[in-house]
């Protein structure tokens, strides 16, 4: 991952280009590619647009979809900080750059963060979640992944059940992130316990974290 020097950044979004003509594409390429797209990471790229479109909806999520349903509404500046805690939570829980962070969730507002938090971190590896457990669990095994971020339980999804089947059989895997989303899942049980790997709440691990700055200064 190369760091982009942070003078290089636009004070403002910049206009959309029309490129119609011929005196178009001249006067474009007169700008150097590198100021024309000064970011060379997904993190640059979205910590950027956190800090041009701070207060505009990045993301609306609608539970049931009914028609007079409020929105669960985050903006660019909240998506972005919550990239950044996603990725300091997994760097301290040990992940290096070069492991693997498998994501087992349905479209949620915490799966934006995961995805890109874990590739801030590691390497990022969405799963189908409609995938049978034994192919969720060979994908899983091919990466090595390290730490598992997915759905808890709910009577919605049969995600779950199928990670509680699998996890005990992946020795590579050390923790389990779970994802709690209000109106879709359910508390974990009490008694909850798998050999060897950490259950930690997604929700309220990635809180604790710093939002302004990477802690691995990746």
């Amino acid at each position: 991952m190369v760091n982009t020097p942070p003078d290089t950044f636009p004070a403002a979004a910049l206009p959309e280009p029309l490129i119609e003509t011929l005196a178009n594409v001249e006067a474009f390429e007169k700008t150097p590619q590198y100021a024309q797209f000064p970011h060379t990471n997904t993190y640059e790229l979205l910590q950027g647009s956190g800090r041009l479109f701070a207060n505009d909806p990045a993301l609306e999520f609608l539970l049931t979809g009914c028609r007079d349903e409020v929105p669960q509404r985050i903006t660019f500046a909240e998506l972005a900080c919550q990239i950044t805690q996603t990725a300091n939570l997994l760097h301290s829980l040990g992940l290096q750059t070069s492991e693997a962070v498998s994501i087992l969730l349905t479209i949620l507002p915490q799966s934006h963060p995961a995805i890109w938090g874990s590739q801030a971190a590691g390497i990022s590896n969405p799963i189908n979640p409609m995938l049978k457990g034994e192919h969720i669990a060979e994908i899983i095994e091919a990466t090595h992944a390290r730490v598992v971020i997915c759905l808890g339980p709910s009577e919605y999804s049969d995600l779950w059940q199928k990670v509680l089947q699998i996890i005990p059989k992946l020795p590579s895997v050390h923790t389990l992130l779970v994802v709690q989303q209000p109106g879709f899942t359910q508390a974990l049980p009490a008694d909850l316990h798998i050999n060897g790997v950490r259950i930690l709440d997604y929700n309220t691990s990635i809180a604790s974290q710093p939002a302004d700055r990477l802690l691995s200064q990746r």
